[in-house]
Formats: structure tokens, sequence, C-alpha cells
């Protein structure tokens, strides 16, 4: 699905979807329909105190979402599937759905849930979405179903076959959220997504600024690996996209061939044993007060390393599933962080995590790309040289 500039709105997308009127706007309303779908367990289950970190209220408005708050949260436990008003949709694979009327009792109970505001409401939209004949929207209802609904209701391996049978035909972000909630199936089937700057070798440092006097060292941290034999190219020295862009204008990156690597586990405890690592490189290099641009959970990885005493002065954290304040930093241990997303990270939804640092930890925020990008263009060299993503680090 190719970025959209400008998202027509979540009441325009439910008419499009209610009249199934598909010659114009229909990946905008696609992308909606499953932005609002994807963002309801946070909606009901975050506090107001930390909802704006999740759902960022100036996206909400853009999106069309009332940023009222839920008539209640969920609260004590998950909630069975069987006992939310709608249809049972147990046949949701075997059974060939008609897709105007499918798309009509979505809309509706969109709009029933944005009217009420109420759990049951929103519980229920999720539901059907659950069975929709859009795969988009499948997987965005899956990742909110996950974290509301008991998974022994859920039945969730029928669900999970249905998009390994259709995974190539998925698009990007479709996949990426998939690889999100289920990393270790993903790993051991050999799953990855179609992303962009997997394969890019060597990217064009056009746009550049200027050229830093900072000597501080630079070094680039990966996230999460899938892939039971990942390449992704963009952080290694000589080769990678980024890397590369960066070393036109940061000449003391690392470059070296005993650059960080980890292995990319999907854990808390992967991410622990990665920051022990990392400290130990820190020391060995001399690379203590070094400048850190690190993506996804690899921020993860270098906001835990700071408890084990490491300390930095630029990181530039690129799409990090914010976890706050399980894996949290202060001024002393990082002088200056700043954070680089794309609008309404699904991927970060599907973790669990919230789409911005709390209010005051973070030196600049830059938003990238259009609407619905994906996880990983934070990563790209044309997103740094499009957006001068370079001043961060100058």
């Amino acid at each position: 699905m190719p970025e959209i500039q400008n998202p027509i709105g979540l009441r325009q997308s439910v008419e499009l979807f209610r009249s199934s009127y598909r010659d114009e706007g229909f990946d905008a309303a696609t992308a909606t329909i499953g932005a609002y779908l994807i963002s309801r367990a946070a909606y009901l289950t975050v506090p107001d105190d930390r909802r704006p970190e999740y759902l960022p209220p100036d996206e909400m408005e853009e999106l069309g979402f009332p940023n009222a708050p839920p008539r209640a949260l969920v609260e004590g436990g998950r909630v069975n599937l069987e006992e939310v008003r709608g249809a049972q949709d147990e046949d949701f694979i075997a059974e060939e759905r008609d897709r105007p009327d499918h798309d009509r009792l979505l809309a509706e109970a969109i709009m029933a849930a944005e009217e009420t505001r109420s759990p049951e409401d929103i519980l229920g939209a999720i539901k059907i979405g659950l069975s929709s004949p859009d795969d988009l929207i499948r997987i965005c209802a899956l990742s909110s179903a996950m974290k509301l609904f008991t998974i022994s209701s859920l039945g969730i391996l029928p669900r999970i076959s249905h998009f390994i049978s259709v995974w190539d035909d998925l698009d990007i972000v479709a996949q990426e959220i998939f690889l999100a909630l289920f990393p270790s199936i993903s790993r051991s089937l050999g799953l990855s997504s179609r992303s962009g700057s997997a394969g890019r070798i060597g990217g064009d440092p056009g746009g550049v600024a200027a050229v830093s006097n900072r000597s501080n060292g630079v070094t680039l941290i990966h996230g999460t690996h899938f892939d039971v034999n990942p390449d992704p190219v963009w952080y290694h020295p000589h080769i990678g996209d980024l890397h590369n862009h960066i070393r036109s204008f940061r000449t003391d990156i690392y470059s070296g061939g005993n650059f960080f690597d980890w292995e990319g586990r999907w854990s808390d405890r992967g991410r622990y044993v990665a920051a022990k690592n990392l400290r130990n490189w820190v020391e060995l290099h001399g690379f203590s007060g070094s400048d850190i641009v690190c993506h996804s959970h690899g921020g993860n990885v270098v906001i835990s390393s700071t408890r084990l005493g490491v300390k930095y002065d630029r990181v530039v954290f690129l799409s990090c599933p914010v976890h706050w304040p399980k894996y949290s930093f202060s001024r002393a241990e990082i002088s200056k962080a700043h954070l680089v997303r794309v609008r309404f990270d699904k991927v970060v939804f599907a973790d669990g995590g919230a789409q911005r640092f709390p209010p005051g930890t973070v030196e600049q925020e830059m938003t990238v790309g259009g609407w619905f990008g994906t996880h990983g263009m934070t990563k790209e060299s044309r997103t740094w040289s499009q957006h001068h993503v370079d001043r961060l680090l100058i």
C-alpha cells in the first residue's frame, strides 16, 4: 500500500465502506479503518494521563478519530469473544463472505462505537473486523483482539494459518504487523516482510546539509530480526544504506569489521542480554559518550544499557516502540534524545507500545513520510535526505 499524503477521515472512510464504492479513495479508506481497529486496544486500556503518548491527539484529529475518552476502560482481565454482541465468526475462513455486506456491517459497527464510545460497541466492531475480507483490516483487528479477548475464545490457530497461507499476497504493512504479533512463528517459518530498505545497498548521500565536526563516534543499532538468516544491510559498514549516508557527513561513524550486532530476539530477556553485550562493546572500543542511531527495539536495547552504566551523548530513536517506564532513561544517561517516527505506526500498536516518549524526555520529535508509512522507512537514506534528519547528528 503506497503512502497516503492526506487521510480522508474516519467518517468518509466508513461511508465508502457502507456504500462499497471502491473507485476512489479505497486505499485511504482501508488504511484508516485499519488504523481505527488496531488502535482500539490502546484506547480501551491506557489511562487518561498516558493516552497522548499512545494516541497522539493531533493525529487522532486528522484521522477523524474523536479524542474523547471511552465511557469506561476494559479492566480486570480479558473479555470472552463469544460474549461480545455480534454474529459469531468461527467460519471466517471456510465461508466465502459477501464483501459489500461485510463492509456495511463493519461501517455501521464503527459508527455506533464512535457515537457511544462504549467498550461493548468498540469490542463489537473489532469482532466484525476479525472476519473482514480485507487482510489489512483483519490483521489490524486481530492485533487489538489479542490484547482484549481471551486467547482461548479467539481461536488463534486458524487465524494464524490464514495469514501464512496468503503471505505473498499481503502488503508490506500487513506483513510487518503479523511479524510483530507472532515473532517466534515468523522466525521458525522464515517469514520476512518486503520492507523497502532490507535490500538497499549503498544509498544516495544527496541532501546532506553539512559535514559535522563532531568526533565522539556514531554507532548504528538494529532492531528485532524475524528472519532465520537475516540480512538487514542498512547498518552494515561500507555496504549499508543508512551507514553510508551518515558516513558522508559523520566520518567518525564506526566502520570496522567488529561492528555491534545482536541476535534481534523479540523479548525483554533478549534485549537485556544484548544490552550487556553492548556495554562490553562500548567499553572495548572506547565509545562511552558517543552518539547512537537505533531502530525499533534496538532503541530499548540502548536504553537497557544505560541501566548498566553506559552513557551516551545523542541518541536518535527510529520508530521505537515506547514502553515507559519499563524502558526509561534520564538526561544523565542520554544527554540529548531524539525521536523519528511515522504517523500512527501500526507495528508499534501491534507491539503494544506508545508512539511517543513522555513529555520532556526528548529534545526533538520528527514525523516523516505520509500517512501509514512502513515501520522501516525511518532507517532509509532517502527518508533522511527528504526530511533532513541529518541535522539531528550535526
